[in-house]
């Protein structure tokens, strides 16, 4: 990003875009989390003969009633606590690591987003496990099962490193984080700043620009996240494991989903999540432009 911006700005910029984000799409969330859990209960509608289907509309409809429309925000309190932080660190860091190379080249897109992707995962995981397990949580009654409950749980079952549980599968997620980077900064020079490589932000800000912009960040989360979509399954199914005998790591997960389930288990949830991070993604880039758009043209 470019120098003339502050780190802590764009870090600003990011955390209020992924609030934004994530209040509107929650909903997809709890389905895609249900749907990645290895859970064989009636936590999600399946076919016929048993096996489950990615049903957005279904799914959704069985939790309202289920569980009531509270259920469908499950974990938000978690999410904004915990993607408020991880923004804010994510943009901080890509636009500082960014800056300090002074340039606008492939390979550092590469290792800023890198760089945000371990500084993010390091300090944030901890959000991300406790809102897993809260997600996964159906019980009879309709009481809450509030976060500190979720807390004392996992520290009894897997102690203090249980709060990292599934760390390993988000460093191979980082694949994903680099391969969008590098498409969404080719196509943000390309087709929105018309080649300028002087500042890889908005230069203006109009609805023509806006729309093309999200566009543009729809297009490459979407591919990214196809290509690299299973390490999703096998993040989720470590932050769900108790008994750390079923599974214990990576590539032991990602060995043992398709063991048990084909090559289907490592995309279950798929669609959902593309109907939920790809918008998100988009809201959250959006959001982060703008505000450093009118930083830069009101402020500097």
């Amino acid at each position: 990003m470019s120098d003339t911006v502050p780190g802590f700005v764009c870090g600003v910029a990011g955390g209020f875009g992924g609030a934004v984000g994530a209040i509107l799409t929650n909903p997809l969330e709890v389905v895609k989390t249900r749907l990645q859990s290895s859970d064989q209960s009636k936590n999600t509608v399946k076919t016929l003969d048993g096996k489950r289907r990615d049903f957005l509309i279904k799914n959704l409809l069985k939790i309202t009633k289920d569980e009531g429309v509270k259920a469908l925000y499950k974990g938000l309190p978690v999410t904004l606590i915990g993607t408020i932080p991880a923004r804010f660190i994510y943009f901080g860091a890509y636009n500082t690591t960014k800056s300090s190379f002074g340039t606008n080249e492939k390979h550092v897109h590469m290792l800023s987003a890198m760089s945000a992707s371990v500084s993010q995962i390091i300090g944030t995981s901890p959000f991300w496990v406790v809102r897993t397990k809260q997600q996964l949580h159906r019980s009879q009654s309709r009481a809450a099962y509030t976060v500190a409950q979720c807390i004392r749980d996992i520290y009894k079952q897997n102690g203090p490193l249980g709060f990292w549980r599934g760390s390993s599968a988000s460093f191979f997620g980082m694949s994903e984080t680099v391969c969008f980077f590098l498409l969404y900064e080719s196509c943000k020079k390309k087709f929105i700043n018309h080649g300028d490589g002087a500042d890889s932000h908005l230069t203006s800000l109009d609805g023509r620009k806006i729309f093309k912009l999200f566009t543009c960040t729809a297009i490459c989360k979407m591919i990214a996240s196809s290509l690299f979509y299973p390490h999703e399954v096998v993040r989720t199914r470590l932050r769900e494991e108790t008994s750390k005998t079923r599974y214990r790591g990576f590539f032991q997960t990602l060995g043992q989903v398709y063991k048990e389930e084909g090559l289907s288990g490592w995309y279950s949830g798929m669609r959902v999540h593309l109907l939920r991070q790809v918008p998100n993604s988009a809201i959250v880039l959006c959001v982060v432009e703008s505000t450093i758009f009118l930083y830069k043209k009101y402020i500097l």
